[in-house]
């Protein structure tokens, strides 16, 4: 159960800094993420908006995962 706790916690997370992410992108210039969906599902206009969302989910999803990660080998050594 606190497994999951902490990975419910860690979507909710990366939801919030990918919309944070979003609107920085589209409405400040900041960077965005790599093209991937946008090429594997040929999308244009509003469509590639959601893939853009999408990616940026899962990029920010993969960089709390990784550390997540680490900690809960070390912690389990412990």
């Amino acid at each position: 159960m606190k497994k999951f706790f902490y990975l419910v916690l860690l979507v909710l997370i990366s939801h919030i800094i990918s919309l944070i992410w979003w609107r920085s992108w589209m409405y400040e210039g900041f960077t965005g993420p790599p093209d991937v969906l946008a090429y594997f599902m040929l999308s244009d206009g509003e469509r590639y908006y959601t893939l853009k969302e999408i990616e940026m989910f899962i990029v920010t999803l993969i960089i709390l995962l990784i550390p997540y990660s680490f900690f809960k080998k070390i912690i389990s050594k412990i």
